[in-house]
């Protein structure tokens, strides 16, 4: 059962390309789909983990390099698709490769670095995700059109700009986070 967790992170790696798939063959439901999938994934594989003790060297590398990985084909396909704007993207990628070169300088520096989740970067993640559902969902509701719910389509809509706007601070906020604390181990005595 120690596995469990590691399984589910690979599950949500399994499903990334069909997400992608099925969003640029207009099949946006099942991308949705997907991507709900893969967010309850990492909630209860975090969830299991914690509770039970399940972790292991190497769901402390994958779970992270899934959450990226998520980010990075998700965030690339709506931006490519033009559901996103570049500078979304944009800013979401660069945080990414920011922290991780951080991450690997200060390794290479012989720095102890704490993995510890903190709370802006969890509020980071769930408006990412937020966005990408959004963004997906809206992109199902311009395809099909709800008659019945004019309004509907427009709040999708405001829910995604509301989503982008949280995801501009706290992908900003996090990157602030990161590298004064970055900065202060680089600092520290070895």
């Amino acid at each position: 059962m120690i596995y469990l967790p590691n399984f589910l992170t690979l599950l949500r790696l399994c499903l990334i390309p069909f997400i992608s798939y099925f969003y640029l063959q207009g099949r946006y439901d099942l991308a949705l789909m997907m991507l709900l999938i893969a967010g309850f994934s990492d909630f209860f594989d975090g969830a299991l983990a914690r509770r039970y003790q399940w972790r292991t060297k190497l769901g402390a590398v994958l779970d992270p390099a899934a959450d990226k990985f998520l980010m990075f084909v998700t965030y690339i396909t709506l931006g490519w698709t033009h559901q996103l704007p570049f500078w979304s993207v944009a800013i979401v990628i660069f945080r990414d490769v920011y922290i991780v070169m951080g991450v690997l300088f200060l390794k290479l520096k012989k720095r102890q670095i704490p993995i510890r989740p903190i709370l802006i970067s969890k509020l980071n993640t769930f408006f990412q995700l937020a966005l990408l559902s959004f963004s997906l969902l809206y992109s199902y509701v311009q395809m099909h059109q709800f008659l019945f719910l004019d309004y509907f389509e427009n709040t999708v809509f405001w829910a995604k700009q509301i989503a982008l706007f949280f995801v501009l601070v706290f992908t900003l906020a996090s990157g602030i986070h990161y590298t004064v604390v970055g900065w202060g181990i680089l600092k520290k005595d070895v």
